[in-house]
């Protein structure tokens, strides 16, 4: 996850949240969602020829599960000092 921009790594949470990421228009989330592609955290799935759905993939819960217990360590850590 340590590859990801904090753009794609917010991708990931609201898909795991939502379950999906629908309506997606121009700009510099396509760049991001293809990144993501291509690294097997989502897939993309054609709903009607104009509109593609977005799913997080099991390596992209993994990955957020790791990074989750990431920050919980470092939050614990740094509220024991």
């Amino acid at each position: 996850m340590r590859d990801l921009s904090s753009l794609q790594r917010d991708i990931l949470y609201v898909m795991y949240g939502q379950g999906e990421l629908r309506n997606v228009k121009d700009g510099s989330l396509f760049p991001a969602l293809q990144e993501l592609i291509d690294n097997g955290y989502i897939f993309s799935e054609e709903v009607d020829g104009r509109t593609n759905k977005y799913k997080i993939t099991q390596r992209g819960k993994d990955s957020l599960f790791v990074r989750r217990e990431w920050e919980d360590s470092i939050t614990d850590r740094d509220l024991k000092q």
